[in-house]
């Protein structure tokens, strides 16, 4: 079993699957085939099941890291 996608900056495998990047949104995985189909999110077919490129993953949502004094609450 794959490991669950936790991080898209260290994730270790080239591709994802639409479910496992929904999953890591938060978001409904037809939400992701949408952008699939729609061209928004570039992805191969390999047989019946799309892939992402984790590099495609990237590009798509970038991840901002908050810096630390952003995260004080005042």
């Amino acid at each position: 079993m794959r490991p669950p996608l936790t991080d898209l900056e260290t994730h270790s495998l080239m591709f994802v699957t639409p479910r496992e990047l929904a999953g890591y949104l938060r978001v409904d995985a037809r939400t992701i085939l949408r952008m699939i189909e729609g061209d928004v999110l570039y992805a191969v077919k390999v047989g019946r099941v799309w892939r992402i490129p984790i590099t495609e993953a990237r590009r798509a949502f970038p991840v901002e890291r908050a810096r630390r004094d952003d995260r004080r609450i005042s």
